[in-house]
């Protein structure tokens, strides 16, 4: 399970499942934690976990690790987001470079915050595919079918027909 690196209870808003930036911008990342379970387990018996979701929270601030507004967290499918994409009118999305992960920043004038939504997408399952072809795992896994939306399972085509 590569994801839920944040959450609904978190304190900040953050990726779920990080790539890359651990004692930089995160405690922890994907990457960080394939390589240390490769200390302990032969890489044939891994099979690395990918999120179909993400979180969203109101936020003090439209970057990234900013302060949530307690009790504000809720999962968002990949579904949800693309379909948020194509209605809101003040939503700007933008990419969290060291994690490899989008997330969908909006000011909410009726409660005077933020509302930030880190979600996977294509290319962040891309990067986790790249990760567990370079470290020869032994497969992947989506968590949870149903979640997808209209782009985010191409990456899969490759990846069977390889």
């Amino acid at each position: 399970m590569a994801y839920d690196y944040h959450s609904t209870s978190s304190f900040v808003t953050g990726p779920v499942a990080p790539l890359s930036g651990t004692g930089v911008m995160s405690e922890y990342d994907v990457t960080s934690a394939v390589e240390k379970t490769l200390d302990q387990i032969p890489a044939i018996k891994l099979t690395l976990g990918i999120p179909l979701y993400g979180y969203g929270w109101e936020s003090l601030s439209p970057v990234p690790r900013s302060a949530i507004i307690p009790n504000t967290g809720l999962a968002v499918s990949n579904r949800s987001a693309e379909e948020l994409l194509s209605s809101c009118q003040n939503c700007t999305v933008k990419l969290d470079n060291q994690a490899n992960e989008k997330y969908i920043s909006s000011f909410e004038q009726d409660t005077n915050d933020y509302k930030t939504i880190f979600y996977p997408d294509k290319d962040s399952t891309q990067a986790k595919i790249d990760l567990a072809n370079k470290l020869e795992l032994n497969g992947i896994a989506l968590w949870a079918l149903g979640y997808e939306g209209n782009s985010i399972l191409n990456p899969l085509e490759k990846y069977i027909n390889k």
